[in-house]
């Protein structure tokens, strides 16, 4: 039994099998991480498109919204619109905030909140069979001419906020 213990021939190939299957787990947990992080990148960029989208100088898109009498439900449907364009169908989240209008000035600031779950293959295996991936992207405007409009009597519009849920 003594001289089964001692011999130590194929020693090295056990320890290579076993250090090959935990490289490759390494491997598998990377891109599994890797493809969530690019994902999570492909979100960006829709967002960035979304916020970018107001402040074009299309004469159309700053005039309707400046002159509607619920602009942030306008920049909710254009933008929502835009990410669906893009192909994302998780859940969008679009939250308008304006200031107290001034006579021919409007300020604004648009928060922007994609989220989306990521199907892991590799950590499946742990338990993990969905992860939460999102984003949220802040962006302002402002108007300043003779001909904006807005309600005097009712401020509601405001502050206006809609999600628009995932179509998986």
């Amino acid at each position: 039994m003594k001289k089964i213990l001692k011999n130590e021939k194929g020693d090295i190939i056990v320890l290579s099998a076993f250090l090959f299957v935990i490289l490759i787990g390494f491997l598998a947990l990377i891109v599994d991480v890797g493809v969530m992080f690019a994902y999570r990148g492909r979100m960006y960029e829709i967002a960035n498109v979304m916020r970018d989208t107001r402040f074009t100088k299309n004469i159309t898109v700053g005039d309707a919204t400046m002159s509607s009498t619920n602009p942030g439900e306008y920049f909710a449907e254009m933008l929502s619109s835009y990410a669906r364009k893009n192909n994302f169908k998780g859940e969008i989240k679009i939250i308008y905030k304006e200031k107290m209008p001034k006579q021919n000035k409007r300020e604004y600031k648009i928060t922007i909140i994609l989220k989306d779950k990521y199907r892991p293959k590799f950590l499946s295996l742990f338990g993990y069979k969905e992860m939460e991936v999102g984003i949220k992207l802040d962006g302002s405007g402002h108007s300043e001419r003779s001909n904006i409009y807005y309600p005097w009597e009712d401020f509601s519009w405001m502050d206006y906020e809609k999600t628009y849920p995932a179509i998986h």
